[in-house]
């Protein structure tokens, strides 16, 4: 069943700060050092795509940060790493169907951008796979597409 809060956190993050959105990085964290010399992680500064995003809203993942040897106080690396990886936790944190997350999570920012959307303002998988099945059989050129698309549609749940 849709997690309709944490898809609607996650489609608000979309459309408020696009910059932290790209559908090629699972999840990116950002690390400036001040001139002090200390650390500072750019709390706003994640880039991540949907599934990372979802994975960092529950809790899922977590910042990893590697200091330097020489001098701890300074951050060699920072990672965000997650246990079950990112499209089983993006899957388990949206609530949708390995279905539409192996369609939406491999879009392109834009599509994934209006799938997000429309899956936030309907709560409805069917809604959302509609959408994308309809923008990929606008390139289709096998004719084939409409039955797959018809049989996917209707193994989705109805919500």
């Amino acid at each position: 069943m849709v997690n309709i809060d944490v898809v609607k956190q996650v489609n608000d993050i979309i459309n408020t700060k696009p910059e932290s959105f790209n559908m090629d990085t699972w999840a990116h964290a950002h690390i400036d050092v001040n001139d002090g010399g200390e650390e500072f992680i750019n709390e706003c500064g994640t880039t991540a795509c949907i599934a990372g995003h979802a994975a960092l809203i529950s809790g899922s993942a977590r910042l990893i940060v590697i200091r330097s040897e020489e001098d701890p106080s300074k951050i060699d690396d920072a990672y965000y790493h997650t246990d079950n990886g990112w499209i089983r936790d993006g899957i388990n944190a949206l609530g949708i169907t390995d279905e539409l997350a192996g369609r939406l999570f491999y879009l392109r920012n834009g599509r994934a951008k209006e799938a997000m959307g429309i899956l936030a303002e309907t709560g409805s998988e069917r809604a959302a796979m509609k959408y994308i099945l309809d923008t990929d059989a606008a390139n289709c050129e096998c004719g084939d597409c409409e039955s797959m698309d018809e049989n996917l549609l209707n193994s989705l749940p109805d919500n």
